[in-house]
């Protein structure tokens, strides 16, 4: 009803302060070890019609316990023309994680596998609105698509002081429609979501600049102080200096680091994305 209401004042002329377009774009990284892991992620967000903003808050954090990040697809809403702040959201996939997480932690749920579960009630919620985005506006939500990747997410930390990364995707087929998976990985690992092209050719090593890349971050990992952290957001930063204007990332790039005795700590954070 609120999409019809939005419609209707636009046809009759009556101006509105902002515009109905759903969020697209990022990229995020995540690395760790047996003690840490530290998430790192762009600012910038595409809304339609070539806007984008760079003061987006893409890392949440759920009850001081797990990290959550999104890429890709990621809400819809009516958004201020200037500023790009959120007038009035239909609906968001940091709220829908921090909703599920809120419910579920006050319900029964099975030893070692919250997260999983969380991330599969996370998916559910968002495929339902990703279908209803589809029916009013099957062309400009098409267009927020990674090809036929909807929307990538990471659930993670220490369940019972075991690490536990939950990978989340929803893909999108026209001839089958939506489909969500969700996998657990309880070994270290990085990962990175969203625009991936730099951390492939990174990982890979074979072009000139990639054995630089790999140089470079060889020497500034044995002296950092934090090296999980350094290598974390130093895939995000090669990524936005690297990744063509249009692929939707930019600074500032905000960092969390998770530690397995349950300490948070923002490494760079915009100040209004620590109460996220």
């Amino acid at each position: 009803m609120k999409h019809i209401l939005i419609t209707a004042m636009l046809i009759i002329g009556i101006s509105l302060p902002g515009f109905t377009q759903a969020e697209f774009g990022s990229v995020v990284a995540l690395n760790s070890s047996e003690d840490e892991l530290a998430v790192a992620a762009d600012s910038r967000a595409f809304i339609g019609e070539g806007r984008y903003f760079d003061n987006r808050c893409k890392i949440t954090t759920l009850g001081q316990q797990f990290i959550f990040s999104v890429t890709n697809y990621t809400g819809r809403g009516v958004f201020d023309a200037k500023s790009g702040k959120p007038l009035h959201l239909y609906w968001d996939s940091h709220t829908l994680a921090k909703r599920e997480f809120a419910r579920l932690s006050h319900g029964k749920h099975a030893p070692n596998n919250f997260m999983l579960q969380l991330a599969t009630a996370w998916g559910k919620g968002v495929k339902r609105e990703v279908e209803h985005d589809l029916i009013i506006d099957r062309s400009g939500t098409i267009l927020g698509f990674d090809g036929q990747i909807v929307t990538s997410a990471i659930f993670a930390g220490f369940e019972h002081g075991i690490l536990s990364i939950v990978t989340a995707r929803i893909t999108y087929e026209p001839l089958s429609g939506l489909k969500f998976s969700a996998t657990i990985d309880r070994t270290l690992r990085t990962i990175v979501l969203g625009h991936d092209a730099i951390a492939q050719e990174f990982t890979a090593n074979q072009t000139a600049r990639a054995k630089g890349w790999n140089r470079d971050m060889r020497t500034g990992y044995s002296n950092a102080v934090d090296g999980v952290a350094f290598f974390t957001y130093q895939m995000v930063d090669l990524s936005i200096r690297y990744l063509p204007s249009s692929a939707g990332v930019g600074y500032p790039i905000d960092e969390i680091v998770l530690h397995r005795a349950g300490k948070l700590d923002w490494v760079k954070c915009k100040t209004q994305c620590r109460k996220e």
